[in-house]
């Protein structure tokens, strides 16, 4: 259970890096196409429960 727990808090400390990423990016004008894809990839994850 601890472990699981601990998958899911990593999983939404990285959504949370990305999307940080990703609204500097929208700031400057320049978002990117990859780091789009891994924010669904994340989210995946996470909806998975991993």
């Amino acid at each position: 259970m601890a472990a699981q727990c601990f998958g899911i808090l990593a999983n939404c400390v990285s959504e949370a890096e990305l999307l940080d990423d990703m609204g500097q990016q929208l700031e400057k004008g320049t978002p990117s196409p990859s780091l789009w894809k891994e924010i669904i990839t994340v989210n995946d994850l996470a909806s998975e429960g991993f």
